[in-house]
Formats: C-alpha cells, sequence, structure tokens
C-alpha cells in the first residue's frame, strides 16, 4: 500500500507543479520563505490558515489524499487587461496584480515587466479543461477542431477554438491532438456533436474539451479562412501555459511573436 502523502509531500507537489519557486511562492501567499522551507522539509507544522493561503497562492486545494489544480480563469482575464487585450478591468484584477508585482512581472505603474512570465503565471493559474461547467465529451470519429466548429457553426452554437490546433494556426510546430472549444452553449454543443460526456475514467479516451464562454474568452474572437472562429490570440497563448505536456512547450515558442506584436 502506497503511504499516506504529508502536508510537506503534497506543498512540495502543489508547488512543483505550480513551476514556483520557494521564494515565489512566498511572497504570492505573504508567508515567509523560511516557513516555507521548514514546511516542505517537514521540520514544522504549519496552521491550517498557513497551509490554506500557500496551497491557494499555488493554485492547488487538498482533496483529503490528494492536492488537485484549481482552475482560476480571472488570471488570464487579468493578464489579457493588463496587455491590452481586453477593455474592462476584471473584478478579482487587483488581487492578481499584487501577487504578480510582488515577484516582479508586473509594475507599480501597472506596465508590464516580463511578458513571457506574465503570460506562463497567468495561464498555469487557470487549467484549461477544468474550468468551471466544462465537459470532456467523446470523440470516436477522431475529428479535429475544424471539424467539430463546423458541426458547432451548422447548429447555430457560438464558438471559439482554442488548444493546440489554434497554436498550430498562429504557427507554432505541433500536432494537434485533442480540441478544445469554447462554446455558447452547453448542452446544444454537446446535442450538436451527437456525442456524449466522457466519465473520469474515461480519460485516455478521445475526446473533445468543451469550454463555456465567460464573457472574456469570446472577447477578441477571429475568423480564419474556411469559416473556423479562433479565440483572441493572446487567450490561446494563456490557454496554451493552461494545458499540459507539448502544449507548453509550443505556447514559449509564440511569445517573442506576441511580444514583437505589441511593440
Amino acid at each position: 500500500m502506497t503511504p499516506a502523502l504529508t502536508i510537506a509531500d503534497k506543498l512540495r507537489e502543489a508547488r512543483v507543479r505550480s513551476s514556483l519557486s520557494m521564494n515565489d511562492l512566498a511572497k504570492l501567499s505573504g508567508v515567509s520563505q523560511p516557513t516555507v522551507s521548514r514546511v516542505e522539509s517537514g521540520q514544522s507544522q504549519p496552521s491550517a490558515a498557513t497551509y490554506l493561503a500557500l496551497l491557494q497562492a499555488a493554485g492547488f486545494y487538498d482533496d483529503g489524499t490528494q492536492v488537485v489544480p484549481v482552475s482560476r480563469p480571472s488570471a488570464t482575464w487579468t493578464a489579457r487587461w493588463l496587455l491590452g487585450d481586453l477593455d474592462d478591468k476584471p473584478e478579482d484584477a487587483d488581487r492578481w496584480v499584487g501577487g504578480w508585482q510582488r515577484i516582479g512581472l508586473v509594475g507599480d505603474d501597472l506596465a508590464v515587466l516580463d511578458v513571457e512570465g506574465l503570460l506562463f503565471r497567468a495561464g498555469r493559474s487557470a487549467v484549461l479543461t477544468r474550468r468551471p461547467g466544462s465537459f470532456d465529451v467523446q470523440n470516436p470519429q477522431q475529428w479535429s477542431a475544424r471539424e467539430v466548429a463546423a458541426r458547432l457553426r451548422t447548429a447555430g452554437v457560438e464558438h471559439a477554438v482554442t488548444g493546440d490546433e489554434a497554436l498550430e494556426q498562429m504557427g507554432a510546430p505541433l500536432i494537434p491532438v485533442a480540441p478544445v472549444v469554447y462554446v455558447s452553449d452547453m448542452r446544444a454543443a454537446i446535442a450538436a456533436l451527437g456525442t456524449a460526456p466522457c466519465l473520469p475514467a474515461d480519460w485516455r479516451r478521445r475526446k473533445v474539451s468543451l469550454v463555456p464562454f465567460d464573457t472574456a474568452s469570446e472577447t477578441g474572437r477571429w475568423q480564419a479562412d474556411g469559416g473556423t472562429w479562433f479565440a483572441s490570440q493572446v487567450q490561446v497563448v494563456l490557454d496554451g501555459y493552461g494545458g499540459y505536456g507539448r502544449m507548453v512547450e509550443q505556447t514559449q515558442a509564440l511569445v517573442r511573436w506576441l511580444e514583437e506584436e505589441r511593440r
């Protein structure tokens, strides 16, 4: 039997999976760096409030047996606003901006000091397929995101492709695998695809990830040749960092392009 994870194990896993240094986690959480070090090494037991603050800063929660990532899309909305890709200041922006200022990503004047760092940190705070209201549906026909989009368009469902197929459209050198599409109406989208939701145990099966529009992700979408709607290019980059595996690696190839677009 695998031994139960300790608090030290869980905190270390959350920090490493969120790509934070101990110093960054300390600054984001308001807990001192020596305290973070002692907790991770098992030298001290944190209070419940301290443990919660550290996990929340890393973007995780403890379900009793393991740490699980929490998707916080307001991070991406705030990043888009700071980069000039959204006009209206998001409701939760001050909290995100304060943390990013403490780790040197944003200046006191709200200027973005590290574009790649901001995109990475905001994207990792909003795990793409764990967005509230998202569904994974079966894809036995192995449809591409463009084929999914065509079916949604025929059914009158507003949509925007993101994920690796959108990254490819923007020039990232990858082979698309699992379609990820924002939709305006989840029920209508599932009906249009004529498929069924995947059960949690079916995570290895071919699937389409459907993510609901949230008043921000639909802003700035654009249409490519063939009529496929894609999410805002900044949103696509942020979503790439909120994905897994090679999607994150290929997203990095687009950051220089994005910085040049802002000049």
